[in-house]
């Protein structure tokens, strides 16, 4: 029968295969991973109205990618939930640093008062302590406000790279 259209049995073969499988027509390359393409057409003089199926693409792969986009959306949640909560610790540190420095200026600026009954070169002591506890404290304060805008920053770009995801997930659905 195969002689009498001229057929192999390879070639009928491959076309059932096709038919009911569908057919390998490429690999997709996703980072280091690779999947197949599988394509699946319509039988061969199939009549086909508005809305009828005429190729389907096998949909494991869009549905690993929509996976991988849904953990890394996740993943980024909680990164930006670690973020917070490590900014949080971090400003009650350096409100506490803030605190121990002011405290500093003022017990300097105290012992200034005394300056008058104490010798000369104590009195020298203190100015310089004052000197110093004031510099310090400047310092901390320049230091904190920068650390409060990179970690601000910080923030941002996980906030960034999370809608991002976000965004890639809805295409990916």
């Amino acid at each position: 029968a195969l002689r009498r259209y001229n057929l192999h049995a390879a070639e009928l073969n491959h076309a059932i295969a096709t038919a009911l499988a569908g057919k390998e027509v490429g690999t997709a390359i996703e980072g280091n991973r690779r999947f197949p393409i599988v394509v699946r057409l319509a039988p061969k003089g199939t009549l086909v109205k508005k809305g009828d199926v005429v190729v389907e693409f096998d949909r494991q792969q869009q549905l690993r990618v929509a996976l991988d986009k849904q953990a890394e959306w996740r993943d980024l949640e909680e990164q930006i939930r670690k973020k917070v909560a490590d900014q949080r610790s971090q400003e009650a540190q350096d409100d506490t640093s803030l605190k121990a420095a002011e405290n500093a200026a003022s017990v300097a600026k105290l012992d200034m008062l005394k300056n008058p009954m104490l010798p000369r070169i104590d009195a020298e002591k203190n100015s310089l302590a004052l000197e110093g506890a004031e510099a310090k404290l400047a310092q901390l304060r320049v230091t904190v406000a920068l650390k409060r805008k990179a970690a601000k920053a910080d923030l941002q770009i996980l906030e960034v790279r999370r809608d991002r995801a976000a965004s890639a997930l809805r295409h990916a659905e």
